[in-house]
């Protein structure tokens, strides 16, 4: 009887450890681009904005790429971040990024991205972002105001910002 027991219990572990494994399991890429997809077309169809861009990229490199979404008015763009998390899509920000000139990934650390703004030739800012849980949380902004560039307030040297620019790449 010990044995049967032994038998079923471990038959139980098994067949929970192996639920548990795929209930784990990272959804296909496929799966989640049609989720992105269906949430563009129920829910971002208006817009003030007359050309709306999509595209994907793996900010956070778990293997999920989240979606970014970009409306552009001229030279001014405006950028909306999202994730895919249990089967749902999930805005990463409470607000959109407004007057941007491009969005780029930081070469010397891929989990970060960086959204260039600028307000004139010479008033510029690149803010750095990450994501913690399933939100985009700001690291750093730079700001080039004439020939002085800030960090975050504090006014740093020239090198400090063509670092940022240095590690910067498109996407």
């Amino acid at each position: 009887k010990m044995k049967k027991l032994m038998r079923i219990m471990t038959t139980v572990l098994v067949f929970s450890m192996l639920m548990s494994m795929a209930a784990t399991a990272a959804p296909s890429p496929t799966k989640v681009r049609r989720t992105y997809r269906s949430y563009v077309l129920r829910n971002l169809k208006k817009s003030k904005y007359p050309y709306r861009k999509t595209r994907y990229y793996d900010i956070n490199k778990d293997g999920i790429k989240e979606l970014i979404v970009s409306y552009e008015a001229g030279v001014r763009i405006a950028y909306q971040f999202y994730t895919y998390h249990n089967g749902r899509v999930k805005k990463m920000h409470k607000s959109d990024f407004y007057g941007c000139n491009g969005i780029s990934a930081m070469t010397n650390n891929r989990k970060y991205i960086c959204i260039t703004q600028s307000n004139g030739a010479s008033d510029s800012s690149e803010t750095i972002y990450k994501i913690s849980n399933r939100k985009l949380k700001k690291v750093a902004t730079y700001r080039m105001k004439g020939n002085r560039v800030y960090r975050n307030g504090k006014r740093v040297s020239k090198s400090k910002i063509r670092a940022v620019w240095r590690h910067q790449m498109p996407i």
